[in-house]
């Protein structure tokens, strides 16, 4: 199954047919299948308005949204399609971003999840401490 992204202005890509072709012709270049004959099935879908697509600047485009949508309208983005963090946008991860958001809110908490995403699939975090008041809040970690 492949994925292709579209956009008009950045990123245009051919009409289905060649699409296809190229694709196929990707998958053996780099030897994802070894012929064409490999192939059972051949369907394609487009979608008009499908989802915000990774790419390069991502990083530095999220990091110059969130903060302003957090400081000027209250607002924090999360989740798979709020902080374009794919890497953590399964549903576990969604629920501890949300966590880690009210978190924030309430205690001024770090969000490990949104800030960190290659860490968070990595090893138990036994460094992030939660307080509240100055005290230590334990939160199963």
């Amino acid at each position: 199954m492949f994925e292709i992204s579209e956009s008009a202005k950045h990123k245009p890509v051919k009409p289905i047919p060649e699409l296809i072709q190229e694709t196929i012709q990707g998958a053996i270049n780099t030897k994802l299948i070894t012929e064409k004959e490999d192939i059972v099935s051949i369907y394609h879908r487009r979608l008009e308005k499908g989802y915000p697509t990774p790419h390069v600047n991502r990083d530095t485009t999220v990091n110059k949204v969130l903060p302003i949508l957090r400081e000027k309208h209250d607002i924090w983005s999360r989740g798979r399609f709020g902080s374009w963090k794919y890497e953590v946008g399964n549903q576990d991860h969604t629920c501890m971003l949300g966590v880690e958001a009210i978190d924030n809110i309430l205690y001024g908490s770090k969000e490990f999840s949104l800030l960190y995403p290659d860490q968070t699939n990595r090893a138990k975090n036994k460094e992030l401490h939660y307080e509240y008041d100055g005290q230590y809040v334990d939160r199963g970690l």
